[in-house]
C-alpha cells in the first residue's frame, strides 16, 4: 500500500486486538504549518528562545498535532478507507518538542455489531514515553 492509499477494511474482516501504527519526527514545517492552519501562534509554540527560557530544549509542539496523526491512522490503515471518526478522547502526559519522533499506535479494543462502531485505545510515544494516550470511536461504513 502506498502513502497515499488506504487500507480498505470491511467491519467483518476486524478483530478485536489489531493494531496499526507508524512513526513520524516532527519538524519545524509541522509546528508551523499547524500553528497557522489552527492560530494557535502561542510562543511556546513558535519562539524557541521563548520555549528555552521556559525550560524546553525547543519548541513545545501543539498537543493536537500528534492528536491530527490519530486521523491518519484511523483513515488510512485502521479501520482505512471505510471508516468515520465519532468520537476521539486524548489525555496529554508530556510534552513533544521538535525535533522528537513519536509513535501514534491504534488497537481495536471493541466491536459492537448493532453499530458497527469500533472502538480503538490510542497511545502515542516518544521512546518509551507515553506522551498521550486516548481512544476513538469509528464508524465502519462498509
Amino acid at each position: 500500500m502506498s502513502d497515499s492509499a488506504s487500507a480498505a477494511r470491511t467491519y467483518e474482516s476486524l478483530q478485536t486486538g489489531e493494531t496499526a501504527s507508524f512513526e513520524r519526527t516532527i519538524t519545524d514545517v509541522d509546528v508551523g504549518a499547524f500553528a497557522t492552519f489552527s492560530g494557535d501562534t502561542n510562543e511556546l509554540h513558535t519562539d524557541a528562545a521563548y520555549a528555552k527560557e521556559a525550560s524546553f530544549r525547543d519548541t513545545v509542539v501543539h498537543g493536537m498535532l500528534p492528536g491530527a496523526f490519530v486521523s491518519r491512522v484511523v483513515g488510512m490503515q485502521l479501520p482505512g478507507r471505510y471508516s468515520l471518526l465519532v468520537k476521539e478522547t486524548l489525555e496529554f502526559k508530556k510534552p513533544v518538542i521538535v525535533g522528537d519522533t513519536i509513535t501514534v499506535r491504534a488497537t481495536i479494543t471493541h466491536k459492537s455489531d448493532a453499530t458497527r462502531i469500533v472502538h480503538l485505545s490510542i497511545d502515542i510515544r516518544k521512546q518509551d514515553d507515553v506522551v498521550a494516550e486516548g481512544s476513538v470511536r469509528v464508524r465502519v461504513l462498509q
